[in-house]
């Protein structure tokens, strides 16, 4: 240990000692290293373990047999002596293999099992019976059986595992982690990253040789760098556990995602690798559309090389590689003459290109501003990545991993969609990405992705192997600011005719933005074997500091409205643009420059944990208890006193007051787990496992530092709309002299500015918890077909919902003679404060559950296959998604209101998922071998709300759930022109076509009468086919190693490059069928509030007939990846 202490001090302390920050972290850990010098931090599991039981040819045991177990690669030894019930275990070995365990004794044939490979946190269950000594017999050799060596796993719960034979057969394109999780059955990915058994993207647990890999902010994917914090040539394995009931794994509500990382052997073995493609390697056709594509350009290369320093004693591994993207934009295009607008579902947007041109060249010639090009326009994009381990097996009980890696990348984003900050006033249908809109290349963001990690991890033994011990200490860092093109121009808004219509100037939320995450964890862990019993002990601590940069429009918003097309030209034409915003908004700090302020915080976490796993003959049984002690920041610089001397709603009697300065208390939490294994009839062929325990997740700091930021003592955020009488600024293209016509020459202070948002957290907030339980049945059926059943429950504890705790009690509204009566809202306890979110744990839970059929077959004559199935549902409060407060609690849609929200279907849970893998390699005429290998993924993908096109209940939220009439006469529509019509749509028409389409909806007719649901909606069944190809060329030498030369062929939704038809995405048309046009809801006692009068929404320039139509984007094409690569080994 104190060889592991001396190297980190003179090592870490070295490298890290920039920044006062870094200097507080060297003394951070180091302190925390000397405490915990047998006992420390986020324990999550690097390693494996072998078991068994050692006995004679009678079935007696074998007391004092010796089990030794090669790691052949490195020549890596393993040993210990098996007790009085003939039981022995193999503690913290490397994950892989393939391992020889060698099982010695005086007076017994010496027995040699061999080709075990260990999946990453598994227990391998190696059984061997020993043959007296003979004359005849020297020893026995046994090799293990891979085809059912998830047989010889005596896990409890729901875990995929897959090593790099398996991660490389899969085709992939984007080469990231996120590629090879999905095939775990209850895996989904929307886009924002996988999410998993029940949890979103942000509820899941990355770890990369025991080092946290999250995203930890919140904002972005599950992974930090764009969701490829690593090379994949640098993955030895990865797990993605569902129910892991081991009390070593937590901080999630998902899935806890593992990865090892490779590591040097006694061969020399290196790689060469390149990976292309571009354009002319992508489908352009769906459903008889022809796509325009832009320049697109991808080109990586690496390499990667490992062996021996010292043989049997120090390894190293190195991994490099550089990409450089040119990455296209947007495939839509603006509308001509020759190619109208109808609905989008073409490809052609609203916008006219005329109107577009006339655009830009009054931007350039008028503000000196460019806004970019509207389409045809692709972006350079550069990464790399690299990562460096060293393993040395100091002796036979002392083995160190040392790791590093760097990953550095910049990918461009389009202007986010989110309204926060705007307040209801400003809210058009749809938003700015959608067919009606086009938004200009410079209003987009790059999102620059820096992550960097370091791992030291440290395994002892003793007392000839029963006690064994892991000390691991990791430090990363998440350094991810956006820049923008074009230079600084306020952010514009354009809309016509009621919908968004282009969007220019700097990204609204990007200027200044900055999310800085540092993370350092020690972990020490003490696991001793007595007799039947496994007990495990360790304490955790972690240390996290943020620092965040957030100003909402940054750089000044403003919106213009205008009726019609001909009139937003006229406006050009007339050099008028901007002379009658609509509405304005701005963020800015307090300091007398106006320069931006940067909150931040530190975060404390420490646990404890204890569990014993208990080994019968064919039972194991595990338990233990976790115990979590999250520690907030001090805010006491933050004290707000206009928010505290406010009323507000009544929390928990507190009086309506909210102190910005105080946190959550501390609160313990606890996380009891239990599991099971049992071998049925005793040769492992019918296996019945399962568990039950509690698992505690993590808030993402973004809304933890929201309260330092959106506080109204650091910065404030001015939002001015016309409609509400305010006084809207004049256009002002530089943010200074902007805030200066605001303030004058007095400047801003807390006292005389209108704080737009403010985020608060409950001083009874705790972290999230769920309750996962399952219970599987895995079974080998004839012919060595592996078949499980499994079945997975989670019941959430201490589930965070926001309320704005500004608005009062809402009253029902009351339409005489009217199925439709709801809440409505509209008064604030302070009309200065309309938007006070206050994150608090809802008093009722949401669930999940799942249940997958599962058969695989495995070294069939070189074919490898798997099947699986999974049913799942979800009920959750809130979809998940959200960066700020603010949109969080605008994220669901409700009936009666955000305050108000109800268990709705998640979004992030689809109810089927089918996924198979077929691959088959054959080695032949000495020097060659072919590869093929499928992947196929049928489900539907998406859940939709049937909303309004604004909200009703007049919250500030997002649009509300409709009324779904229980008869054709039930609902009064009105007369009106939609976008793009040259004719009336009259009430009579809307009324017959809204009840055909309601008719012709599954979903939709089966609730006439009722209100519809929150994610209801499920999208069409999509049917994905991946093809990877590959050629082996084999150059023996004559030292019994080999190059190899590969050519490989990716190909992605390879059904649709012979069929363009097949293999496409849906696009719903509009999930917004309904408006209301006079009479909203109001608040009444008389019962003479008139009904609403409706207008039933136009998909374009067509009528609304159907729900989905094949999306018409790239994502419904084939794509394909040649990749050439040369391997020594």
């Amino acid at each position: 240990m104190q060889i592991f202490l001396n190297f980190f001090a003179e090592n870490f302390t070295t490298n890290l000692q920039s920044t006062p920050m870094e200097r507080t972290i060297r003394k951070i850990a180091l302190t925390l290293m000397s405490l915990f010098a047998a006992v420390s931090a986020f324990a999550q599991v690097t390693t494996s373990s072998i078991s068994g039981r050692i006995t004679d040819e009678n079935g007696v045991d074998l007391a004092g047999a010796t089990v030794i177990a090669v790691h052949v690669p490195s020549g890596t030894q393993y040993w210990t002596i098996a007790d009085s019930k003939g039981t022995y275990r193999l503690l913290n070995i490397l994950p892989g293999g393939p391992y020889t365990v060698r099982v010695e004794m005086l007076g017994f044939t010496t027995t040699e099992i061999t080709d075990v490979n260990v999946a990453l946190a598994d227990n391998f269950v190696v059984n061997a019976s020993l043959q007296e000594e003979s004359m005849d017999l020297d020893e026995v050799v046994v090799v293990a059986k891979s085809a059912t060596s998830n047989m010889r796993s005596d896990r409890a719960g729901a875990v995929t595992s897959l090593n790099m034979r398996q991660i490389n057969s899969i085709p992939v394109i984007s080469r990231d982690v996120q590629d090879v999780i999905k095939l775990t059955p209850q895996a989904f990915d929307s886009g924002n990253g996988p999410e998993i058994g029940g949890g979103t993207y942000r509820q899941n647990n990355f770890t990369i040789d025991g080092a946290a890999a999250n995203n930890a902010f919140g904002i972005g994917g599950t992974m930090p760098a764009n969701g490829s914090p690593i090379s994949m040539d640098a993955i030895e394995q990865i797990s993605v556990n569902v129910t892991p009931y081991d009390v070593r794994q937590s901080g999630f509500i998902g899935a806890a995602m593992n990865a090892v990382t490779r590591s040097g052997s006694n061969k020399f073995e290196a790689s060469a690798y390149s990976y292309f493609y571009n354009e002319k390697f992508r489908g352009t056709k769906v459903e008889g559309n022809e796509l325009t594509v832009n320049p697109e350009q991808h080109l990586l290369v690496g390499a990667r090389v490992g062996g021996p320093i010292i043989k049997d004693k120090l390894f190293f591994f190195l991994n490099f590689e550089m990409e450089r993207d040119v990455q296209p934009g947007p495939s839509r295009v603006a509308s001509t003459p020759e190619a109208p607008w109808t609905n989008g579902n073409n490809g052609i947007a609203r916008p006219s290109a005329s109107v577009m041109d006339a655009l830009s060249d009054y931007l350039i010639n008028q503000w000196g501003y460019n806004p970019g090009a509207y389409q045809g326009y692709s972006s350079i994009n550069p990464a790399y990545k690299f990562l460096a381990r060293l393993d040395w097996n100091i002796n036979q009980n002392h083995k160190l991993n040392l790791r590093y890696n760097i990953t550095r990348s910049k990918s461009p984003n389009p202007p986010s969609t989110s309204k926060t900050g705007l307040g209801d006033t400003s809210i058009l249908p749809g938003d700015r990405q959608d067919m009606e809109a086009i938004y200009f290349q410079n209003a987009r963001y790059y999102q620059e992705n820096n992550y960097m990690s370091l791992t030291a991890e440290l395994n002892s033994r003793f007392l000839d192997g029963r006690v064994n011990n892991v000390l691991r200490a990791t430090y990363s860092r998440q350094y991810e600011p956006r820049s923008t093109e074009g230079g600084m121009f306020p952010f514009v808004d354009i809309g016509v005719g009621g919908y968004y219509y282009t969007s220019f100037g700097t990204e609204l939320f990007s200027l200044g933005n900055l999310r800085d995450v540092n993370t350092v964890t020690v972990t020490d862990e003490v696991t001793a074997s007595l007799g039947i019993n496994q007990l495990t002990a360790g304490v955790q601590y972690e240390w996290n500091r943020t620092r965040n940069g957030f100003q909402r429009f940054g750089a000044g918003y403003y919106m213009f409205l205008f009726d019609t097309e001909d009139q937003l030209m006229d406006a050009i034409s007339s050099n008028t643009l901007f002379d009658n915003p609509y509405q304005y908004a701005i963020t800015h700090s307090y300091n007398d420059d106006w320069s931006q302020a940067f909150p931040q915080f530190d975060f404390h976490q420490v646990s404890l944990y204890l569990q014993n796993e208990m080994t019968f003959n064919r039972f194991k049984l595990s338990y233990g208890l976790r115990v979590e002690l999250p520690m907030y920041p001090s805010l006491d610089y933050n004290f707000n006193e206009q928010v505290f001397n406010t009323t507000f709603a009544d929390y928990k009697g507190n009086g309506g007051h909210y102190d910005t300065r105080q946190m959550p208390a501390t609160s313990v939490m606890f996380s009891p787990r239990i599991g099971f294994n049992w071998d049925i009839l005793g040769n492992r062929s019918l296996v019945l496992r399962g568990g039950t325990g509690f698992f505690t997740g993590r808030l993402p700091f973004v809304w933890i530092v929201a309260q330092a930021g959106d506080a109204g003592v650091i910065q404030a955020t001015i939002n001015r709309v016309s409609s509400r009488g305010d006084d809207v600024p004049d256009f002002i293209v530089d943010r200074t002299e902007q805030l200066n016509s605001i303030y004058g020459p007095d400047g801003a202070s807390p006292a005389n500015t209108r704080i737009s948002t403010i985020s608060l957290m409950a001083p009874d907030l705790k972290m999230p918890q769920t309750w996962k339980s399952s219970l599987a049945l895995d079974y080998i059926a004839p012919g060595d077909v592996l078949l499980s059943v499994e079945g997975v429950f989670n019941y959430d504890i201490n589930p965070t919902i926001i309320t704005n705790v500004a608005l009062k009690d809402p009253v029902m509204s009351n339409i005489n003679n009217f199925a439709d009566n709801r809440y409505v809202w509209g008064e604030y306890y302070d009309n200065s404060f309309q938007r006070a979110y206050l994150l608090h744990n809802a008093d009722k839970g949401g669930y999940y559950y799942s249940i997958t059929a599962k058969a695989e077959k495995h070294n069939f004559y070189g074919f490898d296959g798997m099947i699986a199935y999974t049913y799942s549902n979800a009920m959750s409060y809130t979809n998940g998604f959200g960066d700020q407060m603010n949109s969080a609690w605008n994220s669901a849609a409700t009936v009666n209101g955000q305050n108000l929200v109800d268990l709705g279907y998640a979004s992030y849970v689809m109810p089927h998922r089918l996924i198979a893998s077929l691959s088959y390699t054959a080695e032949y005429a000495r020097n060659f071998a072919t590869g093929i290998s499928i992947f196929y993924e049928g489900g539907p993908r998406g859940r939709y709300s049937y909303t309004y096109t604004s909200n009703v209940v007049g919250d500030g939220g997002p649009a509300n759930l409709i009324y779904v009439p229980a008869s054709k006469d039930e609902l009064t529509f009105g007369d009106y022109t939609p976008t793009g019509w040259d004719r009336v749509y009259s009430a009579e028409e809307q009324a017959e076509d809204f009840w055909n389409f309601i008719n012709n909806s599954k979903y939709l007719s089966s609730r006439k009468g009722k209100y519809a649901e929150r994610n209801c909606l499920v999208g069409p069944w999509v049917h994905q086919f991946d093809v990877r190809i590959f050629q082996n060329f084999y150059i023996p030498q004559k030292n019994g190693q080999r190059h190899t030369i590969q050519i490989g062929l990716d190909i992605e939704n390879i059904g649709n490059l012979f069929n363009q038809n097949w293999g496409h995405f849906w696009s719903i048309n509009t999930t917004q069928i309904l408006s209301i046009a006079e009479n909203g809801y109001r608040p009444g006692t008389t019962g003479q509030s008139p009904a609403p009068v409706y207008h039933f929404v136009a998909d374009g320039t067509e009528k609304l007939k159907s729900e989905f139509t094949p999306s018409v984007s790239l994502s419904s094409t084939w794509m394909m990846q040649l990749s050439l690569r040369w391997i020594f080994d």
